[in-house]
């Protein structure tokens, strides 16, 4: 698994990735379960789709945002994944 950050990890699996999101810990086994969020051939594609989430989790913050909040929110997460990635690399 990839951590993305502290909710969201990436299963990787031959060609397959799933974009996974942490939803709590099992009671009986203690482990961490997750729910798929969204199956990827490419990284591409799934950083598209966090990208994505993760602004429409920011908007849905704010409620109300208007088009300038938008693109500096969208901006904001940009930085965030490269960031991410860049921390990897």
């Amino acid at each position: 698994m990839v951590k993305i950050n502290d909710m969201y990890y990436v299963h990787v699996e031959d060609k397959n990735l799933t974009l996974q999101k942490v939803v709590g810990t099992d009671k009986r086994t203690g482990k961490t379960k997750y729910n798929p969020v969204g199956y990827y051939t490419n990284w591409p594609a799934l950083f598209d789709a966090l990208i994505k989430l993760f602004v429409a989790e920011k908007v849905n913050l704010e409620k109300v945002v208007s088009l300038s909040q938008l693109k500096e929110i969208y901006k904001d997460v940009r930085k965030e994944i490269k960031e991410l990635l860049s921390d990897c690399f």
